[in-house]
Order: structure tokens, then sequence, then C-alpha cells
């Protein structure tokens, strides 16, 4: 199964996770967490003025290891004997398996990213993603969200693919 990736994170030069969002490509599974003991001061004004606005506490809320034994958790819960992580960004697969305390076995030790699933209907991917953002959720750089805009762009694009 694949399970879209987002994170957000406080800079460019740490890149130490605020923020965890997954869904699976069915819809059915959803994991979201928001760190609590990252530092303020490492945050970037971008971070400060557009992501840390998004906190709404409606996942799990705690620290960066208390998220990561969650995330490993909700993998080896999912009903899925592979688990198969999508990303558009390799930051984020990097962010997590700095988070993970251990790897499930289900889970893929490589990611897929979107633009090669999406393939020649890439466009059609971005067109998708954006639609999310218009007509679904607005709230661009909150990482369920973008996870889920992700997953509603693969959509679009497996439907003029397949």
């Amino acid at each position: 199964m694949l399970v879209f990736l987002d994170t957000e994170f406080d800079n460019f030069i740490n890149t130490e996770m605020l923020s965890i969002g997954m869904v699976s490509a069915d819809g059915k599974h959803e994991f979201y967490a928001e760190r609590t003991d990252y530092k303020l001061t490492s945050c970037s004004d971008f971070v400060r003025e557009e992501i840390l606005p998004l906190f709404d506490r409606s996942g799990f809320v705690g620290t960066k290891e208390e998220i990561g034994l969650k995330v490993v958790d909700w993998i080896i819960r999912l009903p899925y004997s592979d688990v198969v992580v999508v990303i558009d960004y390799h930051g984020d697969w990097q962010i997590l398996g700095d988070i993970l305390p251990s790897v499930p076995m289900k889970l893929k030790r490589s990611p897929e990213y979107i633009q090669t699933l999406t393939d020649f209907a890439t466009n059609v991917s971005i067109q998708g993603v954006e639609e999310y953002f218009e007509k679904v959720d607005k709230r661009r750089h909150h990482a369920l969200v973008d996870a889920k805009a992700n997953r509603h762009g693969w959509l679009a694009a497996m439907k003029t693919l397949y």
C-alpha cells in the first residue's frame, strides 16, 4: 500500500521535524502529529509566519521521540503487508528516518517519488494537488493537508494513466 508522507520542519539547514502527516492511498488511514519539543529560535521566519500558525492539535502532540514511537505503531497496525512511502521532497524521507526508533518490517526501505509515480501525467498530478488546496482544504503547509493533497494529485494522474 502506498502511504503519502509530508513533514514540516524548522529550516533548510537543520531540518528538524515540526509536524508529520501521512495518509494511505485508499484514504482509509491517516496519521498526524505535532512536535512539542522543537526550538522556536531554530525556526525560520517563514516557518514562524506560515507553518506554526497552522498547528491545530488535531492529531498526536508530543516530543520527537514520542512521535517516532507513534509512527512505528501506526505503520505496524496498518492492515497491509507492505507499506511504500510516497514523497515529493527527499527531506521528508530523511526526517522520517530520523524520528523512527526502529523500522517496521513491512516498511519498504526506500521511498517512491510522486513525480515518478505520476510519470507522464505529472501536470495532471500538479493540477490535482492545486485543486485540493482550492476546493477541499486551503491550509497549504499543514503536513496532513499536504499529504492528502499529494494523494489527490496522484489519484487524478492515475485516472489519466489507467
